[in-house]
């Protein structure tokens, strides 16, 4: 038989209760982007069951670092999402302490250690392969061929988000000072161009003042068709390259952002230079990349010391 659910304690100094408070935090976080939303809501959800289910009182003002430790002790599943439900349960009290002033400062999330999360390598390609990708366009010189080359520079070059390329406009290129200024989730960046990268999105311009639609904003313009090439046209276009190059493996525009990151890191590059080119708000991601970097900058480093030549 299952074990009958316990009533949860209610005392009188403890604040309104945490579903009362998630449903009011669900039209605070409404601006988020959807998916976010519902990992938030489902985190502080698990959270009030948990509760719940232990019988613990549910007025947010009674939860103190010790109960919530508890709960992220009792809290099973990969280490990326116990992570991620951490996070999640971390903005919740935050909101609650510096917007609703429901618990007094300082959060007791302050003191509840956060999930250990070993850094997951991420997928990358090798510098062949980009330069197989890029062969497709280079010597392209149709409206398209220009456009694609420049669009997949920009992509390697700076490792931007498929939105942030989608929303360019032709303001946003700067040939004289080799810059492109892009805008994303954590506003807008101006980031360098490497010569071939800057030559490639000249080359397009070029052809582009050609265009019917020559006089529009918006930097990537379609052949033919609609008013500009959206962010589901890029993804296809990236995807039609990889085939044309013989790919093989699943490699997607959000992985030439990866490799990106990973060549940086490999480089001997900072992770606060890297969060702020990427547009992270905080250096975690950034983290991930550097793992993923550590055993070609350990081969890199071995070479370099020579030790064997000294023996």
């Amino acid at each position: 038989m299952t074990a009958a659910k316990r009533k949860p304690v209610r005392l009188a100094d403890t604040g309104p209760d945490i579903r009362e408070m998630i449903a009011d935090w669900s039209i605070y976080i409404g601006q988020l982007a959807p998916a976010t939303q519902k990992i938030y809501l489902r985190s502080a959800t698990k959270l009030a069951d948990w509760l719940e289910a232990k019988g613990f009182d549910t007025g947010v003002a009674g939860l103190g670092h010790k109960t919530l430790t508890l709960f992220f002790n009792d809290l099973g599943g990969a280490e990326s999402s116990r992570s991620q439900v951490y996070r999640s349960v971390q903005q919740f009290f935050r909101w609650l302490v510096e917007i609703e002033e429901e618990i007094p400062a300082p959060s007791p999330m302050d003191k509840v250690p956060a999930p250990s999360q070993k850094p997951v390598p991420v997928p990358v390609m090798a510098t062949d392969d980009l330069r197989r990708l890029v062969d497709t366009v280079r010597k392209d010189n149709s409206f398209e061929g220009r456009r694609d080359h420049a669009i997949l520079r920009v992509l390697i070059d700076n490792g931007v988000r498929i939105g942030e390329v989608a929303g360019m406009t032709v303001e946003d290129v700067d040939r004289t000072l080799y810059r492109i200024t892009v805008t994303g989730k954590t506003g807008t960046r101006i980031l360098s161009c490497e010569r071939k990268t800057m030559e490639a999105l000249t080359r397009y311009l070029r052809v582009r003042s050609r265009h019917p639609r020559a006089d529009q904003p918006e930097l990537w313009l379609p052949a033919k068709g609609s008013a500009k090439l959206t962010h589901w046209g890029i993804r296809q276009m990236v995807e039609r390259r990889v085939e044309q190059a013989g790919l093989t493996g699943r490699i997607y525009p959000h992985k030439l952002r990866h490799t990106w990151a990973h060549r940086w890191m490999a480089n001997g590059n900072s992770t606060q230079d890297l969060a702020h080119n990427a547009g992270w708000s905080s250096t975690a991601m950034a983290s991930r990349y550097g793992a993923s970097a550590q055993e070609e900058r350990a081969r890199a480093a071995a070479l370099r010391a020579n030790l064997a030549e000294e023996i």
